[in-house]
Order: C-alpha cells, then sequence, then structure tokens
C-alpha cells in the first residue's frame, strides 16, 4: 500500500520550483536586460561609463538582482529534484549536480560586475589613472562578465536539455514542454559554440534560437505554478501504479520459489 504522506509533498515542490523559476526568471531579466544590457553600448567605453555612473543605484540593483537569482536558482535545483527523483533519479542527480556547480560559477563571475563599481569609485584608481584608462578597465569588467555569463551555458543548455528529457518521460507534465525544454538546451548550447568560433557573426540564428528558449522555460514555470496541483494527482496514481507492479513481481518470484 502507497503510504500517501510521501507522495502529498509533490503538489508543494511543483508549484514551489514554479514559483522559484519564476523569481529566477525575473531577477535574471532584469539584471541582464534591464540593466547590463541598458547600460552596455558596444564599441562605445566612454557613453558606456557614463551611463553607469548616472546609473549607478540601478546598477547596483542588477547586481542585488543577480544574487536573489542565484539563492532562487539553489531552491529550484532542489524542488525539481524531489519533484523528478522518482521518474529518473540518474538524470535528476544530473540536473541537480548541473545547477549546483552553476550557481558558484555566475557567483563568482559577479565580481566582475562590483568591480566594475570598484573601479570607478575608487579614488586610489582615480588619482594613479587616466579617465580614459579607467574607463576602459570598467568597460572590460563589464565585458568580462558578460564573456563569464556565456560561459555558464554550458552547463545551463545541459541542464535545460536534462530537465526536458525528465519532464518529457514524466507522465504528470504536458510533454510538449519537455520537447521545449530539449530545443531551449540545445539553443543555449548552439549558442555558446557560434559565440567562441564566430564571435562577429551578424546571423540571427543565436537570437532566434534563444527567444525559443526563453518562451520554453517561461511556458514551463508558469505550467509548474499555475498546474501545478494536477501534479499531486498524477504522481500519486504514477506511485500507486509503480508500488502495484512491484509488488506484482514480488509476488510472481515468491510464488516461482
Amino acid at each position: 500500500m502507497i503510504n500517501q504522506t510521501q507522495t502529498m509533498p509533490n503538489l508543494n515542490y511543483a508549484r514551489a520550483a514554479g514559483a522559484a523559476y519564476l523569481g529566477v526568471v525575473l531577477f535574471g531579466g532584469f539584471a541582464e536586460f534591464f540593466v547590463r544590457m541598458q547600460l552596455h553600448v558596444s564599441g562605445d567605453i566612454t557613453q558606456t561609463v557614463s551611463n553607469i555612473r548616472s546609473s549607478e543605484f540601478l546598477f547596483r540593483m542588477g547586481l542585488l538582482a543577480d544574487l536573489s537569482m542565484l539563492f532562487l536558482d539553489v531552491l529550484l535545483a532542489l524542488f525539481l529534484f524531489k519533484l523528478f527523483k522518482d521518474v529518473n533519479w540518474e538524470l535528476s542527480v544530473l540536473a541537480l549536480v548541473l545547477s549546483l556547480l552553476r550557481v558558484p560559477l555566475l557567483a563568482a563571475n559577479l565580481s566582475n560586475h562590483y568591480e566594475v563599481l570598484q573601479i570607478l569609485n575608487n579614488v586610489d584608481y582615480l588619482a594613479l589613472f587616466e579617465t580614459e584608462q579607467i574607463n576602459a578597465m570598467a568597460t572590460l569588467a563589464l565585458e568580462k562578465h558578460q564573456k563569464g555569463y556565456l560561459i555558464a551555458q554550458l552547463l545551463f543548455g545541459t541542464w535545460c536539455f536534462t530537465v526536458g528529457i525528465l519532464v518529457y518521460a514524466s507522465n504528470f507534465i504536458p510533454r510538449f514542454l519537455g520537447v521545449l525544454m530539449m530545443l531551449a538546451g540545445f539553443g543555449y548550447l548552439t549558442d555558446l559554440v557560434m559565440s567562441i568560433l564566430f564571435p562577429t557573426s551578424l546571423s540571427p540564428i543565436p537570437d532566434i534560437l534563444l527567444t525559443e528558449s526563453a518562451f520554453a522555460e517561461i511556458s514551463l514555470c508558469l505550467w509548474l505554478l499555475l498546474m501545478g496541483g494536477r501534479v499531486q494527482i498524477r504522481a500519486l496514481a504514477e506511485a500507486r501504479s509503480k508500488a502495484e507492479r512491484r509488488a506484482s513481481i514480488y509476488t510472481s518470484e515468491r510464488e516461482v520459489m
């Protein structure tokens, strides 16, 4: 007989994962698209630094948003592990490990974001270097952060693909979401490879793939958040079915013996 107390929390894990995922999307999107991408002017060091100086509080808010995203990313990894561990233990562990490896990498990369503030506000730097040199160092730190973010896509793309497989293999989340997440993983990994091999390419392919990737992530997090109640019922039924099959196999083996 199935112990219902062991399957009831699936409802909480699904919706908690959806809420954490939504927080990751919102905080991460704010820091990347509404802070750094708005302030950084490609090819114009002077304007980039001017934007950061005039919007320093916004730039600091971006750093805080990124830190919040990383905290929620750890929670998301744990919630998804609890949700999918009965679907496939090995892949669930892989997804958990990929997340826990990505978080410290991104946290270390945030030092480049913070370094921009240190360079622009440190009186020792201001006294030793010319304005153009200070601006160049600050912009270089910002671009180093961008490259570090890109490198982390190796882990993130693999994570998306792994989660997509888990979603597809589960019987309690629509399979098309699993397909979308696998395509998202492919998109992130393709963007990484193309950015390394063809850094000056103007091909629209990476942008198209990243748009699909964002759509896939948002779709999954909203489904988990809004439809997570169904997970409890379906997961309970699946767990009961698995237990009955195990009991039947055990009974058959006893009869043979």
